[in-house]
């Protein structure tokens, strides 16, 4: 499953579902087809929708990341965000400056993914420069 068949509210005007072109077509015939068939359509919501796709189509071509072996599931994100930034977040009494939230949770990710050892490599070789 991929973000657009989870979407419950499709943009007004849309005369049906978007997830049936993305589940059998490259992003760019998709893209195309949605734009071939709303081409004179004055709605914004639908117009945003396809600059959207426009812009992201690199990260939707879910056909492609199938042919390489990639998971497309969001399983593994909507589970990974209730543990890696609300187990810190949500400690009791804790309080979080604004300022703070997303520096942390940029570490909590880095070592989530196993990146801690890199980032540090790189950091300390980028300050030694």
């Amino acid at each position: 499953m991929h973000l657009l068949t989870t979407i419950k509210i499709k943009p007004a005007g849309l005369r049906h579902d978007l997830p049936p072109f993305f589940k059998c077509a490259r992003a760019r015939d998709a893209i195309d087809q949605i734009r071939d068939e709303y081409a004179r359509t004055s709605i914004d919501s639908v117009r945003r929708l396809i600059a959207y796709l426009d812009k992201y189509e690199d990260a939707i071509d879910y056909q492609k990341f199938k042919s390489l072996g990639l998971p497309i599931g969001d399983g593994e994100v909507e589970s990974a965000h209730r543990y890696v930034p609300q187990k810190r977040l949500n400690l009791p009494g804790a309080c979080w400056h604004p300022d703070n939230v997303n520096p942390m949770l940029s570490l909590r990710v880095l070592r989530a993914d196993d990146w801690w050892e890199d980032f540090w490599d790189n950091r300390s070789s980028q300050i030694a420069t």
